[in-house]
């Protein structure tokens, strides 16, 4: 039996979502699966044209729409093809893996399985704060369909889990937990390194500008009364920042697949008191999880799926509520020495869960027969 692991970047690189493919390559190789990555890529001209036509039409008129070109119908029946390109060079037996849910390469010989996120129905329901277009209501329904039809479907959020499993009637959706993307061996004297550091670290793309944004402004406030804070800022370039201070370092990007961006990246976790990321309803997840197996406590607010995830949350971390603001927690996070060691240990302890092997172990199980 192969599976064709269908993802939409190669699965040689890190840098595609969160390292997942990546990872998932390799542990399916690990496993004794023959393995083949088939790379959905856009048709890029199409691609090209409607979304930059479609950046500025929403500009004009000030849409909020999410319509971009890897929804329209047009490229939904373009990603068919792959499924019966795969139709044509597989064996009855072999197994579709594929990323996301958007699009079905269901060609009517092979499994198909889709693993990813959340689908689009759930990214209305629980983060636009506004009703679907009825352009994005026909994607939702495509989608929908994919998903019914599809002979399994892998999300790695429990409260996904629960939002699908009420929408749809495919008995075949699972969760698994979620998974710790390191392949770096964690120094055993790594807590010492920990508890006299006043290294803090924020990591996220641009849509946590504003939770990097209020999080200089608590540090600027934390430095004039404690000193000698450092903090570091990871995936915001440094044009949207707008700030210098002598404390603050904006890295940008840094690319796991460049030995030399990776080797800073993971300093900077290993160095680093705390993890924070405070905007509000998603805290760049993979990011958190990956900073608590290198034993950072993290600072966040809460959200569904973050307490879902883990039951045992305020073990580890320093919860901002309508009590404790941001600064209060940098400040407890600094000075109480007892329970900073208590919480890194939680947080290591609760990551080393996450892992590829029982996640594989789960997909193998239910999923891959």
């Amino acid at each position: 039996m192969k599976i064709f692991l269908c993802t939409t970047a190669s699965c040689k690189f890190q840098k595609s979502w969160s390292n997942i493919p990546f990872f998932l390559n390799q542990f399916l190789v690990k496993y004794g699966f023959n393995v083949e990555n088939i790379v959905l890529k856009e048709s890029s001209v199409p691609a090209f044209l409607y979304n930059g036509f479609f950046r500025i039409f929403r500009k004009i008129i000030k849409s909020q729409s999410t319509y971009f070109y890897s929804r329209t119908k047009f490229h939904f029946f373009l990603m068919r093809l792959y499924g019966t390109y795969i139709k044509y060079i597989s064996a009855k037996e072999d197994i579709i893996l594929q990323q996301g849910y958007s699009f079905s390469l269901k060609n009517g010989k092979n499994k198909v399985i889709l693993f990813g996120d959340w689908p689009y129905a759930y990214y209305f329901n629980k983060f636009a704060k506004r009703l679907p277009n009825q352009y994005e209501i026909r994607s939702i329904f495509r989608e929908d369909k994919v998903i019914e039809n599809a002979d399994a479907v892998v999300t790695l959020f429990p409260d996904v889990y629960d939002f699908m499993t009420s929408r749809y009637q495919n008995k075949n959706i699972f969760y698994f937990g979620n998974v710790v993307n390191v392949d770096v061996l964690i120094p055993s004297d790594i807590l010492s390194t920990k508890v006299v550091s006043k290294k803090i670290i924020f990591i996220g793309k641009e849509h946590y500008l504003s939770g990097a944004l209020e999080l200089i402004d608590a540090v600027n406030k934390v430095q004039k009364c404690m000193g000698n804070i450092h903090l570091d800022i990871v995936g915001i370039p440094s044009k949207l920042i707008h700030q210098n201070y002598p404390w603050l370092t904006v890295h940008g990007y840094l690319n796991k697949d460049d030995p030399r961006q990776r080797s800073v990246y993971y300093d900077l976790l290993k160095n680093a008191r705390v993890f924070v990321n405070p905007t509000r309803g998603w805290n760049a997840f993979q990011a958190t999880l990956e900073a608590m197996f290198f034993s950072c406590p993290i600072i966040v607010r809460e959200n569904v799926n973050l307490r879902k995830t883990f039951p045992f949350l305020e073990n580890f971390s320093y919860l901002i509520d309508d009590s404790s603001a941001l600064v209060d927690c940098l400040q407890l996070c600094l000075k109480d020495q007892e329970l900073f060691k208590s919480k890194s240990l939680s947080a290591s302890a609760t990551s080393s869960l996450h892992t590829w092997d029982y996640f594989m172990g789960q997909l193998t199980k239910k999923v891959l027969q």
